[in-house]
């Protein structure tokens, strides 16, 4: 006579087919997906009976769901890296403001919150008074700033300005202005940098809020 505790067909069911997938397994669906490729790769092979026997199953699982994970998370890091591309001047506003500036190290860990969450995120060159005509706003996606000992700076090694054409005066930066969304909402002045015509700098360390 059959024992009930040990017996899987009473103790709770039938016991699962080998190569069946359990649903409640928290890789399920990819487990099914990869199942598939097996049975495609020779890995695995069809019986009469429809119910599959699996060779070195287990262990080409753990390698593809592997291979999985450092997929995913190569795109997260891509589509977290910090990346620069060129606006348009449109000559806004963009000057000192007490209410702008980033005094404290809250103020900063809170204004790294709002970028992330913002959809443009935006650094303006400005002559102290409003946008610099000619100077492109810099567009930044991903994690472009992070806390710094000098306050939030650029995560980018390289963010080169040029200077106007030749003939032209040249450029008088004496500031930056950060834009979420639109709106101004830091402000970190500098000394007077005047970009001559022709000339090209890396400002990227120099941004600072």
């Amino acid at each position: 006579m059959n024992d009930p505790e040990n017996d899987p067909a009473q103790a709770g069911g039938a016991a699962p087919e080998q190569g069946e997938v359990n649903p409640g397994h928290p890789d399920s669906v990819a487990l099914a997906t990869i199942h598939a490729g097996l049975i495609e790769r020779g890995l695995v092979f069809e019986a009469e009976d429809g119910k599959t026997i699996d060779v070195q199953a287990l262990e080409v699982i753990d390698q593809l769901l592997a291979e999985r994970d450092a997929l995913a998370k190569a795109a997260k890091a891509a589509a977290s890296a910090p990346r620069a591309s060129r606006g348009t001047a449109a000559g806004r506003k963009c000057g000192p403001s007490d209410k702008l500036v980033l005094n404290t190290e809250d103020d900063r860990k809170l204004m790294l919150e709002l970028i992330g969450d913002a959809e443009t995120v935006e650094v303006v060159f400005s002559n102290g008074k409003s946008e610099i005509a000619g100077m492109a706003p810099v567009v930044l996606t991903g994690s472009a700033f992070r806390l710094g000992i000098a306050g939030l700076q650029l995560t980018l090694d390289e963010l080169i300005v040029h200077g106007p054409a030749g003939g032209q005066a040249g450029f008088e930066l004496a500031g930056y202005g950060l834009f979420l969304d639109g709106k101004p909402v830091a402000w970190r002045a500098r000394d007077k940098l005047v970009i001559p015509p022709g000339a090209q700098m890396n400002l990227a360390s120099d941004i600072v809020f």
